[in-house]
């Protein structure tokens, strides 16, 4: 399993088109990912888990990946959610 600490930057927070997109995204990877807000833990694949955690801009998240393709999996979502500028 792979882990790191993140905090939202984005103003708009992780949204329904950032969340659509790590739904496409993850069909790529065999692995899980998951983020974790305080006790919570939201599927990274379900928009709908996403945008009801209320991802906003300061949260303080841990995100884990699980599987063959773990590293890969949480590169490409860092780098996802990294890009966005709104």
């Amino acid at each position: 399993m792979k882990e790191v600490e993140f905090t939202v930057t984005n103003r708009m927070g992780i949204h329904i088109r950032v969340a659509a997109q790590m739904k496409e995204l993850l069909e790529n990877y065999q692995s899980s990912v998951t983020f974790i807000k305080e006790d919570e833990r939201i599927d990274a694949r379900d928009p709908f888990q996403i945008l009801t955690a209320a991802l906003m801009q300061g949260t303080e998240l841990k995100i884990q990946a699980e599987g063959a393709d773990e590293k890969e999996a949480l590169d490409s979502v860092l780098a996802l959610i990294r890009s966005q500028k709104d």
